[in-house]
């Protein structure tokens, strides 16, 4: 072994390898399932939603089921939030834990900064056999430069993890094929102690990107690969958790919304917090409306008074100057 092995070696070893202390953190930061929390919406409408959605897609007939194949149109399942004030935005994504994975992890893909033999042996020694290829940042930029190879890598892997220190370059390198096609990579962190523990919880999240607008998608379920008791387990998780994730919790969430690709926009729950007031139909309400009408009128015109007094001043001055000239000039003749 060179030495440049050997020293990529103790890297490796150093960011998947850490003290004990790191692992009490991990674990006390772990998240527990939100089962005894209050929430707003009713369960029963998000079964509804689900269902509808369900038999909407089984009534499609067999062409269309080929046209949604040939033009790669994916079934997934999708949670639709919409917020009051727009956060700030920022350049990782929030995970969101699911009880129910979604992702076909049979082939997925981990991009490193380090090189990949070198950490794929290191998570060997981790006892990780989930990751199937590890491809380092440089390798991805040299090797996958144009679009076409960029989307054979894409057609390759069911999931892509990356190492959240490096995760705004590798966006940057993969550009649009991947944000298109909504298969953003999924962040790791690849310094806990217990890696296995923390990849098995990333393929089991999904993530939730607030963009410049007030909406956002995520995605909490395929229909090709969960039932509906799955799908309804993962939407009513992701709708307890999405607002301990949003600035301003209930308060700021607007609406909830369920969709597939192709579909219409069914509701979950819908805010009342800005509620608009109707008007009263009172009969003293319209007098008092129609007074106001007149006092504005009456002061509009008051207003108006001086300033049509100053136009007629100015024009008479204009007058008096010309006609003045005029005398002048004849006087001098």
């Amino acid at each position: 072994q060179s030495v440049h092995e050997l020293g990529y070696q103790k890297l490796g070893i150093k960011v998947l390898g850490i003290s004990c202390k790191l692992s009490n953190m991990a674990s006390n930061k772990q998240e527990t399932e939100p089962s005894d929390v209050k929430v707003p919406f009713k369960r029963k409408q998000v079964r509804l939603a689900i269902k509808a959605l369900l038999s909407h897609l089984s009534q499609k007939s067999d062409d269309q089921k080929k046209k949604d194949e040939l033009f790669e149109n994916d079934e997934h399942v999708w949670l639709i939030l919409s917020v009051n004030k727009i956060p700030i935005i920022k350049k990782k994504p929030k995970k969101i834990p699911l009880p129910h994975s979604f992702n076909g992890c049979n082939d997925v893909c981990l991009i490193t900064k380090e090189p990949g033999k070198v950490v794929k042996a290191a998570l060997r020694e981790k006892g990780v056999v989930s990751i199937k290829k590890v491809i380092s940042l440089t390798k991805l930029r040299k090797e996958y430069k144009t679009f076409q190879l960029k989307r054979q890598l894409l057609s390759l892997f069911d999931v892509f993890l990356c190492d959240d220190r490096i995760y705004p370059l590798v966006l940057k390198t993969l550009g649009k094929v991947f944000f298109k096609r909504k298969r953003e990579p999924i962040p790791v962190n690849l310094t806990y102690p217990n890696v296995n523990v923390e990849i098995q919880k990333s393929l089991s999240c999904t993530l939730l990107r607030m963009g410049h607008g007030p909406s956002s998608a995520i995605k909490i379920g395929s229909v090709k690969l969960q039932n509906e008791k799955e799908l309804l387990a993962n939407a009513i998780h992701a709708m307890k958790i999405i607002p301990n994730k949003v600035p301003g919790g209930w308060k700021n969430i607007k609406c909830f919304y369920l969709k597939t690709a192709l579909s219409i926009a069914l509701p979950l729950y819908q805010s009342l917090q800005f509620k608009p007031k109707r008007p009263s139909v009172k009969s003293s309400s319209k007098e008092s409306s129609d007074d106001k009408s007149t006092n504005m009128v009456d002061k509009e015109e008051k207003e108006e008074e001086p300033k049509k007094k100053n136009v007629k001043r100015k024009k008479e001055e204009k007058t008096k100057q010309k006609s003045n000239k005029i005398k002048r000039k004849l006087s001098i003749k």
